[in-house]
């Protein structure tokens, strides 16, 4: 299913799951309530809805960042994870020259979280990344995505050198730490 069916939305979105057909399925509320429950025992219901990118980068919670940025792509349901969006690349800076497959882009993006967890350094990629699932604006450019993180921090993203922890890379990132 492609992304472009939820992003720029305006409302709660309900995501309906059976795992046993492999069926999601958006739909209005009254029609969640007439969902018969014996003949849909496993469903999986989800509200999609916009968040405060700021709650979850303030988090200091690994999982609860992680999660954020996979539940729309990747969802954990009953015991196995289904593909939901088959776009999970839009979460990438529109600069990106490569194509990532889905487990490479994962662990970017752990490894980001690492950083931000650790030494308070949140970079441009994985701000990008948390922006887009969190507003469902997920066709903005960077440049309206680093104007919406400097305007609401106060600073610039800056040139940084990880350590080899981080795979020793130069990024851009914001320094959460001088806040």
């Amino acid at each position: 299913m492609s992304i472009d069916k939820i992003a720029y939305t305006d409302f709660k979105i309900l995501l309906f799951f059976n795992p046993l057909q492999n069926i999601f399925q958006f739909k209005k509320i009254q029609k969640l309530l007439e969902i018969d429950e014996i003949k849909y025992p496993y469903r999986y219901i989800k509200v999609i809805n916009k968040k405060d990118p700021f709650e979850i980068i303030n988090s200091s919670d690994y999982v609860h960042i992680s999660e954020c940025l996979n539940h729309l792509f990747h969802p954990y349901i009953f015991n196995k994870y289904f593909n939901l969006f088959s776009s999970f690349e839009v979460l990438v800076s529109d600069r990106s020259s490569y194509s990532f497959r889905r487990n490479s882009l994962q662990y970017i993006f752990e490894m980001d979280i690492k950083l931000l967890m650790v030494e308070k350094k949140l970079t441009a990629r994985l701000a990008i990344a948390i922006y887009k699932v969190c507003t469902l604006k997920f066709y903005d450019n960077n440049t309206t995505v680093g104007t919406f993180f400097r305007k609401k921090l106060g600073i610039k993203s800056k040139t940084y050198k990880t350590s080899k922890q981080y795979g020793s890379q130069i990024l851009k990132v914001y320094d959460l730490e001088k806040l």
